[in-house]
């Protein structure tokens, strides 16, 4: 009896063993089995523990060949790893994802910060680059706005040599070759059958669309200009961005002198009304028989951003003064007497907007009040453009609260002989 309830303890320790799968093999099952039988038929208490030896690893003892099997499954099937190491694994993976996408981000910002592309794979760089790429190297040099012109200069040169009687007029000259070379930005004389050909319309030339020295060539001499309310201005530019005005008297704007507690007698209104400072300048300008504004600070009301005050428009410019009250006085100032009723000024001309149509060409504004504080107040300005061969020009006063409109035609005087008049900002 107690050698059937041995066997049936073994058998149970069997089913066991083979459902954990820490049973190698059925060999080594039959030797523990039968080591057990034999030790339970000698009349062993207990179950003859198997001890390790030099033996091969099924002499062992289950316990040692079930961690070989083990081991070789896990090097067979990673999935068997230790759950210790699979998560180490997948942590490592991750980590070498996240430092690949951030080293890549971080180019990108530094070529953004740097005002550059950032870098495309050689295959997507004849579709995303900004200019085009130099003949057999597959990849762009540089963008429009870094071109350097290796040609200009000799070009210039050349033309010189065949006539041209200066830089600028060489310079036109290059550029009067048209904008269809095909690589600007390097060696190359090769063309194409298109404007703007090279990816960078405008500047498909062997010089650029400007130089320095030559600003405003395409404005030098002598211009006429007739304006919207009927006064005529004559303009004399030179190729380096000097301009100078010569206009009649009658002409200048209307300035106004400002004083603080000051006031004109009441009487001799021309109008009375509620109105912004630019507004009441603007009325009493038009009003023949207008000659001073008187305002009582104390009136103020504001709507939106715009200041208005109850004002009077006066025929009389008789001032009384009364210091510490609000009352503020403008009087419209004298214009100057000159002999022939003319004023000259010269000033420097800036590079207004380039026109999209054609980057050779654009606006160049005079700042007014800057070149003859004297006549202009602040924010006038003219603006000159060309088109067909003639002179638009538009001036503001005030900012833009005034506007004029003049067109004119190069005249024959002898602007590109003598150059500007002395004197600038100077009545004469």
């Amino acid at each position: 009896r107690a050698s059937t309830g041995r066997r049936a303890y073994l058998r149970r320790r069997s089913m066991w063993a083979a459902a954990t799968m820490r049973v190698p093999s059925e060999s080594a099952t039959r030797e523990f089995g039968s080591e057990l039988l034999e030790s339970c038929e000698h009349g062993a208490g207990s179950p003859r523990r198997p001890t390790a030896g030099p033996a091969s690893a099924a002499q062992s003892g289950y316990g040692a060949v079930a961690k070989a099997a083990e081991a070789r499954l896990g090097e067979a099937f990673p999935g068997s790893w230790p759950v210790a190491l699979q998560t180490a694994f997948v942590w490592i993976l991750g980590l070498a994802v996240v430092l690949s996408i951030g080293f890549r981000a971080a180019e990108v910002l530094a070529s953004l910060a740097k005002g550059q592309a950032p870098a495309a794979p050689v295959a997507l760089v004849g579709a995303l680059a900004p200019s085009p790429a130099v003949q057999g190297s597959g990849l762009s040099r540089a963008a429009c706005t870094e071109y350097t012109y290796p040609q200009c200069e000799a070009a210039m040169l050349a033309y010189i040599a065949k006539g041209a009687l200066s830089r600028c007029e060489a310079f036109e000259r290059v550029k009067a070759e048209g904008d269809m070379l095909a690589f600007p930005n390097a060696a190359s004389e090769a063309r194409c059958a298109s404007a703007g050909c090279c990816g960078c319309p405008g500047q498909c030339s062997r010089c650029p669309p400007r130089l320095p020295e030559c600003s405003s060539w395409a404005l030098d001499g002598d211009w006429k200009v007739a304006f919207s309310d009927g006064s005529e201005v004559f303009y004399t530019f030179d190729a380096h961005g000097h301009v100078q005005a010569e206009l009649p008297v009658t002409s200048l704007p209307v300035t106004w002198r400002a004083t603080e507690g000051a006031f004109i007698p009441m009487g001799n209104d021309v109008a009375v009304g509620r109105y912004s400072v630019r507004e009441a300048e603007a009325q009493c300008q038009a009003t023949l028989a207008c000659k001073g504004i008187v305002y009582d600070t104390s009136s103020l009301q504001s709507v939106g951003q715009q200041d208005t005050y109850h004002m009077y428009l006066k025929s009389s410019d008789e001032l009384v003064y009364a210091p510490g009250t609000g009352w503020h006085s403008l009087l419209e100032d004298k214009r100057p007497t000159t002999v022939n009723g003319m004023v000259a000024f010269a000033g420097t001309l800036n590079p207004g907007q380039v026109l999209a149509a054609d980057a050779t060409q654009g606006d160049y504004v005079l700042d007014l009040h800057r070149a003859a504080p004297q006549f202009f107040p602040e924010g006038s300005t003219d603006t000159f453009s060309l088109s067909g061969g003639a002179l638009g020009v538009r001036r503001e006063l005030r900012g833009g609260l005034q506007a004029l409109q003049g067109s004119g035609v190069q005249s024959a005087g002898p602007g590109r002989r003598r150059g500007l008049l002395a004197a600038p900002a100077a009545a004469r």
